[in-house]
């Protein structure tokens, strides 16, 4: 977590308001799994990503819900607004429907907003119970920061 400068400090207060006031990215938010490569765009519906042949099919999938989430942060890497939501690990329960993960979704918990869209870097092979998927939750709640001056 980056150390609040004059520039950020304004800035984190106003993150963690809206973290508190949003309940938007707490409650019931889930991550939803892609099998087939996905472009998304900011108008992507959940009903897009949920289309056949989008979600996994291997034995057991279901979207998972983030249990709590981490204090709103500035990433000193790519200077991007963002909050952590922990990992969430996603395994086959058998090798009768191999997939392949390609992009992962935070979706709302009414399934009718898709909060963020996130393409794989490498697609994960998912054949059996022994090969699994850990996803590190991070929501960005804005874009690049530019300090003032």
């Amino acid at each position: 977590m980056s150390t609040p400068t004059n520039n950020n400090v304004l800035l984190l207060g106003i993150l963690a308001d809206i973290t508190a006031a949003m309940g938007a990215i707490g409650a019931g938010v889930k991550v939803a799994l892609l099998q087939a490569p996905f472009v998304f765009t900011k108008d992507t519906t959940y009903a897009q990503i949920t289309a056949p042949g989008i979600l996994p099919t291997y034995t057991g999938y279901a979207e998972q819900a983030v249990a709590a989430w981490g204090l709103p942060y500035l990433d000193p890497v790519d200077g991007v607004c963002k909050v952590d939501g922990g990992d969430l690990l996603f395994i086959p329960g058998d090798a009768v429907t191999p997939n392949t993960i390609y992009a992962w979704a935070l979706v709302d918990a009414m399934d009718l907003t898709v909060l963020q869209g996130n393409v794989l870097d490498n697609p994960v092979p998912l054949p059996d119970a022994f090969h699994g998927i850990s996803i590190d939750v991070i929501f960005s709640l804005c874009g690049e920061i530019v300090s003032p001056g």
